[in-house]
């Protein structure tokens, strides 16, 4: 801000000066040159002017800002403050004016920062738990989505395995029950193989009797 000071300062004099050349010459006859130093003089100064303005808003917009953000910063600390309370504190040349308004309630204003800060540190945790369990839940839809298929392959071949043991099983009952069966029909071609024999020696025996 000095060196914008220092510069405007310095434009306006040298402004000034011009403005006392065109004065002089203007005492004297005119020539072209002359008009063209009026026409230039005129030009600058309402530049000038313009700049000046423009700079003079800018820093009243500033002024407005901080004038907001003071008061804000105020707020939160507890300080029970308005706009003109802060345009006050603002004019004033104590340099300790802020201070003695945060301090008288400095004890409300301790207490409250800290069931702020612990309902913010809350606040954190819990959105990054929910961010976790987000993270989680797209992973394992993703996961689901890309084994989908072998999940209903291994499906698929449990139930085959199943049909072939359900038919394993109905083939090893058919082949006990057909092992039954031939064992008594073995003990059936035995019994008749054995009366046969007995038939043929006792027919031996007494065809040797008789001979």
């Amino acid at each position: 801000m000095r060196n914008v000071k220092n510069l405007s300062l310095r434009v306006g004099k040298e402004l000034k000066a011009l403005e006392e050349s065109a004065k002089t010459d203007h005492l004297l006859p005119s020539t072209g040159i002359d008009r063209i130093k009026a026409y230039q003089h005129s030009a600058l100064l309402k530049k000038f002017q313009t700049v000046m303005k423009d700079y003079n808003r800018s820093q009243l917009e500033y002024r407005d800002k901080c004038k907001s953000r003071i008061k804000l910063q105020l707020q939160v600390a507890g300080a029970d403050v308005n706009d003109e309370k802060v345009e006050d504190m603002l004019e004033s040349t104590n340099p300790c004016v802020f201070t003695d308004a945060v301090l008288e309630q400095t004890t409300a204003a301790k207490k409250s920062l800290i069931e702020i800060e612990a309902r913010h540190a809350d606040i954190i945790k819990l959105e990054k738990s929910i961010e976790e369990m987000r993270e989680m839940f797209a992973q394992i839809a993703l996961l689901v989505d890309q084994q989908g298929d072998l999940i209903d392959n291994i499906e698929h071949n449990v139930g085959m395995a199943v049909d072939r043991v359900e038919a394993a099983k109905a083939s090893v009952e058919k082949a006990v029950k057909t092992q039954k069966s031939a064992r008594k029909k073995k003990i059936i071609c035995y019994i008749i193989l054995g009366v046969l024999i007995l038939i043929l020696i006792t027919t031996v025996a007494s065809l040797l009797g008789l001979t």
